[in-house]
C-alpha cells in the first residue's frame, strides 16, 4: 500500500522468514498495513519456538540415548556423539515445526470476530489435541533434563547397548512421573499452550487488511479459473449450511464430451441400421 494517507513499511529478511513460518503470503504482507505485519511475525514466531524446544528435547534425548561412558581424553568420540545428535535434534525440531505450521494453516480462519463460536471449536478439536499430543513429545526430553537432577536409578546390569540406553532413558521419564508430577504437568501445560496459542490466535483474529486482501485474491483466482461457489447453498444432514463449488470449465467440458458421445453413438447406430437394411435387401434379391 502506497498512497497518498499510507505507506506499508518494508519488511527486511528476518521478518520474511518468520511470515512464511507462519504461512503466510508475503506478496500480500508487503502491501498490508504494520500491524498486519507484525501480527503474522508474532504467529511465525511462536510456530518457530515450537520447533526450537523440540530441537533441544530431541538432541539431548538422542544424546542420553546413544552416549556411552567415555574419558576425559575421549574427545573425538565424545564430540561424535554430540554431533549425530544434534543432526537427529534438527531432523525432529523440523518434523515438529512442520507438523505444527501445517496444523495452523490448516485450522482455517474464524468468522472475522473475536469470539471462538462452539462450532469452530467443535471444528478444529482434532487439530487441539494433535498440538497437545506433539507438546507432550516436545516436553518430556526437555523435562528429563530439568528434572532428573534427584535421579539415583541404578543401571540394574544394562549393559551399553541402545535398547539399554532406552530402558534407562525410560527410567528416568517414569522417575520424574513419580517424584515431580506437579512440575511436570506444568512444563506440559506451557508447551501446550505454546502448540494451541497460534490456532486460538487465528480464530480469535478480527478481519484485516490482511485477510480481506487474501481472500479477494482467492476469489479473483477462482474467477479467472472459472470457478463458482455460492455460500451456503444447501443444508447437510446434520443442520448445516454448505457450499456448492461449480467448476464451469469442468462441467462444460463434461456437457461437450457427452454430446460427442451421444452424437457418435447416433452416427453408429445408423451405420448399424443402414448395414442391416443392405444385408436385408441383399438377401431378397437372391
Amino acid at each position: 500500500m502506497n498512497n497518498n494517507y499510507y505507506k506499508s513499511p518494508k519488511s527486511n529478511w528476518l521478518m520474511r522468514q518468520f511470515w512464511k513460518a507462519a504461512g503466510a503470503d508475503a506478496y500480500i504482507l508487503e502491501r498490508c498495513t504494520y500491524n498486519d505485519q507484525i501480527k503474522q511475525l508474532c504467529v511465525g514466531a511462536l510456530i518457530l519456538s515450537i520447533g526450537f524446544f523440540a530441537f533441544l528435547g530431541g538432541a539431548y534425548a538422542f544424546y542420553l540415548i546413544i552416549h556411552m561412558e567415555v574419558d576425559a581424553n575421549q574427545t573425538e568420540l565424545s564430540f561424535l556423539y554430540t554431533s549425530i545428535s544434534i543432526v537427529f535434534g534438527i531432523i525432529w525440531g523440523g518434523f515438529i515445526f512442520n507438523f505444527s505450521r501445517f496444523l495452523y494453516i490448516s485450522s482455517g480462519n474464524g468468522d472475522g470476530t473475536e469470539a471462538i463460536t462452539f462450532r469452530e471449536l467443535i471444528y478444529n478439536i482434532p487439530k487441539m489435541l494433535f498440538s497437545i499430543v506433539l507438546s507432550i513429545f516436545v516436553s518430556l526430553p526437555i523435562s528429563v533434563s530439568l528434572l532428573d537432577f534427584n535421579y539415583k536409578g541404578s543401571t540394574n546390569g544394562l549393559g551399553p547397548s541402545i535398547i539399554s540406553k532406552v530402558d534407562r532413558f525410560a527410567e528416568k521419564v517414569r522417575f520424574i512421573f513419580e517424584s515431580n508430577p506437579f512440575f511436570l504437568g506444568l512444563i506440559i501445560l506451557f508447551f501446550a499452550l505454546i502448540s494451541l496459542t497460534p490456532i486460538l490466535i487465528k480464530l480469535m483474529l478480527v478481519k484485516g487488511p490482511f485477510e480481506q486482501m487474501e481472500e479477494n485474491i482467492v476469489q479473483l483466482s477462482n474467477a479467472e479459473m472459472g470457478i463458482e461457489v455460492i455460500y451456503e447453498f444447501y443444508e447437510d444432514t446434520k443442520g448445516n449450511r454448505r457450499d456448492k463449488v461449480i467448476n464451469h470449465p469442468v462441467e462444460f467440458k463434461i456437457r461437450e464430451r457427452k454430446k460427442l458421445i451421444e452424437a457418435q453413438q447416433r452416427i453408429n447406430d445408423k451405420i448399424i441400421k443402414e448395414y442391416l437394411l443392405t444385408k436385408q435387401s441383399n438377401k431378397d434379391t437372391k
